[in-house]
């Protein structure tokens, strides 16, 4: 009777290995293939400030304001989603373009206040801080800097339409080792690095986005 155990107990050892080794394999052809590292959302901000301080200078210049103006950290979010069956989408993300909207006259207002701080005091108004100067605005507008130049100012923000047409696609893809070809022949690198995605155009290395895991 030992005997006997001791004859299948190599046995079941040796099942237990290739079970081991069998799930290691699995897992390395279907859990962490290629294609499912990609699948998913995945974010990157664009950043439009030059078109918004391009707009908000001509503006300030035309009315006799002096100089340009640098704005500087607005940006907005796209979404690119692969899902399993071989689709793609890209996506402007529309909250993202409200916030770029309030952050993008915030500064257009601070910039504004501070052209009407220097001529304040090439005038010789002795109380030139913001409080004093907003308060001053207020009373001449009948309302806030800001709410004036989001009212009455320029569009300084890029339509969402015009957006949407510039960055919106979709289609269809497939994965060639570490590579996404894309329905219109465009093929890209691409590496998956923990909640990372970086996409590296294949004729161009100097072309390349870094996503963020978004789900």
């Amino acid at each position: 009777m030992n005997r006997r155990r001791f004859r299948i107990f190599p046995i079941i050892i040796i099942l237990l290995l290739l079970l081991t080794v069998t799930g290691g394999l699995l897992f390395v052809l279907f859990i962490t293939s290629p294609k499912r590292l990609i699948i998913g959302r995945f974010s990157r901000d664009i950043d439009i400030s030059d078109g918004i301080s391009d707009v908000s200078s001509d503006w300030l210049m035309s009315a006799a304001m002096g100089k340009r103006v640098e704005l500087s950290g607005i940006k907005i979010a796209l979404f690119i989603t692969f899902d399993g069956n071989g689709n793609y989408n890209i996506t402007v993300h529309e909250a993202s373009y409200e916030d770029a909207r309030q952050d993008a006259y915030t500064a257009f207002s601070d910039a504004t206040r501070d052209l009407i701080i220097s001529r304040f005091e090439a005038s010789g108004i002795s109380d030139t801080s913001e409080d004093a100067v907003d308060e001053k605005v207020n009373e001449v507008l009948g309302m806030s800097l800001q709410k004036y130049l989001e009212d009455y100012g320029p569009k300084i923000m890029p339509e969402l339409s015009a957006l949407k047409e510039t960055y919106e696609t979709s289609g269809t893809y497939r994965i060639e080792k570490n590579m996404i070809i894309f329905d219109d022949g465009k093929a890209s690198y691409f590496l998956v690095n923990n909640e990372l995605l970086t996409i590296t155009d294949g004729e161009n290395s100097e072309e390349t986005y870094v996503y963020f895991r978004n789900e």
